[in-house]
């Protein structure tokens, strides 16, 4: 048997199989060690990227020497399959011939998602997002970590006509503040957005900027993990509009306490949410209690309550209400939780047997305590 018709049929097994991330460094070793360079450009490839529609795109990442190589200045027609580019600090602060050679490369032309993580000489990148024959205008998820980006370079950033299309957007530990969400209210991807992560922005004193909120109609996911938000800006967070098909909310790591955990259990913003992340909040047993007794609870199917102050009293609370009976996950490590709240979780007749199955180890380590 021909060697490359071998060779081709692993590349369909894989293509063909479950999406991992293993099978995915499989296939990209396959096909940078491919010998014929036209079979590969003009058979391999044009199949692989009709193949690979069914993966999800976050698998699909490029690897990294072969983006480096590609802006040296080198070919590397296999990025053409690639749907994710992850850049790191190595590729900037040089010059601006990498943040150029980035947004002008037809290599990168498929990718839809771009991650840049601790970088230096960013402003650059987003001084060229302006730039109408790049790529960029197609990509549907741009991520910011550990960048310091300020609020000068993202409302720049969100002010690109250029990312009008974009789905999700990311600007974690990013040295921001609430006026970088005022500005996107009248960014140009305010209307197609569906996920916002704002991790680690100071909201402390910006009790307007959640406004904006309001005006993100196609949101689904949001995450303001570690956002100085306190009692008073999940009251004003409580009585807002909610987008429309908002379904997942994050709060973690921001102090709500028990007032705050109040308010949101009862007022409309979560009035559509099934994931809902609390942990790290500081909440206690009242604040428990508002969301066992809250009707809006029974749309909640994931609801995390890690690291905060539950005990006995609260679990007992979980446990008797009927309004979590839709939940399939539910999150409840390091709290004050006795055997008797244990127990009482795992003897529910409201939580289904998925929840139970994720709360016994938990219970069995209290009973063995």
């Amino acid at each position: 048997m021909d060697a490359s018709l071998s060779t081709f049929g692993e590349v369909r097994s894989i293509a063909q199989g479950e999406p991992t991330a293993n099978q995915w460094k499989k296939l990209c070793r396959m096909l940078e060690s491919w010998e014929d360079p036209v079979s590969l450009e003009q058979v391999v490839l044009p199949y692989l990227m009709g193949a690979l529609s069914r993966w999800p795109d976050d698998l699909r990442v490029a690897p990294e020497h072969w983006v480096s190589r590609q802006l040296g200045g080198e070919d590397i027609p296999a990025l053409l399959v690639t749907r994710k580019i992850v850049l790191r600090s190595m590729w900037f602060g040089a010059s601006a011939n990498n943040s150029e050679a980035l947004t002008h490369s037809p290599g990168f032309a498929n990718c839809v998602i771009l991650q840049i993580q601790a970088g230096t000489g960013v402003s650059e990148l987003v001084a060229m997002l302006d730039a109408e024959e790049s790529w960029l205008t197609r990509i549907k998820s741009l991520r910011f970590f550990n960048v310091d980006l300020g609020d000068e370079l993202a409302m720049m950033l969100l002010a690109s006509k250029n990312l009008s299309r974009l789905e999700e957007l990311r600007l974690d530990y990013a040295k921001l503040t609430g006026a970088t969400l005022e500005a996107l209210a009248g960014s140009p991807m305010a209307a197609s957005l569906k996920s916002l992560g704002l991790q680690h922005i100071d909201l402390g004193d910006a009790h307007a900027a959640l406004d904006t909120l309001e005006k993100l109609p196609k949101l689904e996911s949001l995450e303001l993990r570690s956002a100085e938000l306190g009692v008073d800006h999940m009251l004003e967070l409580s009585e807002l509009h909610p987008p429309e098909h908002l379904t997942s909310l994050s709060l973690r790591d921001n102090r709500a306490r028990d007032q705050g955990t109040r308010a949101l259990a009862r007022g409309r913003f979560t009035n559509t949410v099934e994931v809902l992340n609390l942990s790290n909040n500081q909440i206690g047993g009242a604040g428990a209690r508002a969301i066992a007794e809250s009707e809006q609870s029974s749309s909640l199917k994931q609801l995390d309550l890690q690291m905060n102050r539950l005990d006995t009293d609260a679990a007992l609370e979980l446990a008797r209400t009927p309004f979590l009976a839709n939940l399939e996950s539910l999150k409840l490590d390091l709290n004050l939780i006795g055997v008797q709240g244990w127990r009482a979780l795992m003897e529910s007749k409201h939580l289904g047997d998925r929840v139970k199955a994720e709360l016994e180890p938990l219970a069995k380590e209290a009973e063995d305590f």
